[in-house]
């Protein structure tokens, strides 16, 4: 350890403020008090009596881990942290000659792997690598790990319970690059539309995606910090640009009074059945998003969906994981201090193309629900 000696210093760092706040945490609790000199909250540093420290950093801005002296780096978690991250750390262990760890289940074959690699090549001296199975774990019970093995896919049991670096195992979406085609379009006469709306008024983002007939992204807009009021006449204006594209939006929790509303003022609004809006509200649960997200993927996997190069769309997709629950199930998200709402959206436009296809600008109006 960094504090072995003294006048050391070393960080450990974790791919986001939240985790690294939780590594703090519980090395606060573990640490024995009588070798610690100083808790340094505002710096999130601890001081040891011997003069070394420990700091905790999160690799969420690349910048901020540049420049230190280091005799040590932790890397936490180490494959959700980005390769750019690492090689910004890097200089910072090199004229103290200090030690590098990486701590973390595989994501796939990144930059990780080939570091596995060289720990395990007997002409690389300076690296050393270890894997371990979760049934090696004394606290891990015998028949839950035999019940994971039956329950779970193959390549996931290997990569989450085994350690085993599988290509795209970690993925939730493949293919992503593959499917980045065209540009973003005007609407076309005749044309069919559907819109999925991924509703935040404050912290994340409203994000709202239009699919054509041919499952192409034709429309993206992602917008922050908006009036409901001004969110709801701009979805519906957006919708009616669109030949009056069907929408499927949130409607849980705070998204059901919103979904009522645009409801209210589509029925207010319209003055023909050409002029009326297919209006569905989506409501989520582990059981219904996990079926949203399935049918995203179904749309990946048989190269149905097409996108134009839209950054942020792309990194959400990239980042877009899953969790393993006690129970066996599946929890899809972003990783904890990462935004999801272009995937949400975008998977809320696909569903609205599989189930609620309809005659320009005209069908019933029905919630969809998921108990």
């Amino acid at each position: 350890m960094a504090v072995a000696k003294p006048n050391q210093r070393g960080w450990i760092i974790a791919p986001t403020f939240k985790l690294s706040e939780e590594s703090e945490r519980i090395l606060k609790d573990i640490i024995p008090k009588i070798a610690v000199k100083e808790f340094k909250n505002s710096d999130r540093k601890i001081v040891f009596r011997n003069l070394s420290e420990i700091e905790f950093k999160s690799a969420d801005n690349e910048d901020s881990l540049r420049g230190s002296s280091l005799d040590l780096a932790v890397l936490d978690e180490a494959s959700r942290i980005k390769e750019n991250c690492w090689l910004a750390i890097r200089p910072s262990l090199a004229d103290r000659k200090g030690k590098a760890i990486f701590l973390s289940t595989p994501k796939g074959k990144n930059y990780l792997y080939y570091l596995y690699l060289k720990g395990k090549d007997i002409n690389q001296a300076d690296y050393e690598s270890w894997k371990f199975s979760s049934k090696t774990n004394p606290y891990f019970d015998i028949n839950e790990y035999n019940e994971l093995k039956k329950s779970l896919p193959a390549d996931v049991f290997s990569q989450e319970i085994e350690a085993e670096f599988i290509d795209n195992a970690s993925n939730v979406f493949r293919n992503i690059k593959d499917r980045i085609a065209g540009i973003l379009e005007n609407p076309k006469i005749n044309e069919k539309y559907y819109m999925g709306v991924d509703l935040a008024k404050t912290h994340d983002w409203t994000c709202i995606c239009i699919l054509n007939s041919k499952r192409h992204l034709v429309f993206f807009d992602r917008f922050q910090k908006m009036d409901w009021s001004v969110q709801k006449a701009k979805i519906i204006s957006i919708a009616r640009k669109y030949n009056n594209s069907s929408i499927l939006t949130d409607s849980t929790g705070l998204g059901d009074p919103i979904l009522e509303d645009m409801q209210k003022i589509n029925e207010e609004s319209y003055t023909s059945n050409r002029d009326f809006i297919n209006i569905q509200g989506f409501k989520f649960s582990n059981i219904s998003k996990n079926q949203l997200i399935s049918n995203l993927q179904l749309a990946f996997e048989t190269s149905n969906i097409t996108y134009p190069n839209i950054k942020i769309l792309i990194e959400e997709l990239e980042n877009y994981e899953y969790q393993i629950l006690a129970s066996g199930n599946f929890k899809y998200g972003a990783p904890p201090g990462f935004t999801d709402d272009c995937v949400t959206a975008l998977a809320l436009a696909n569903w609205a193309f599989d189930h609620m296809d309809y005659d320009v600008g005209y069908s019933e109006v029905l919630d969809i629900s998921f108990r």
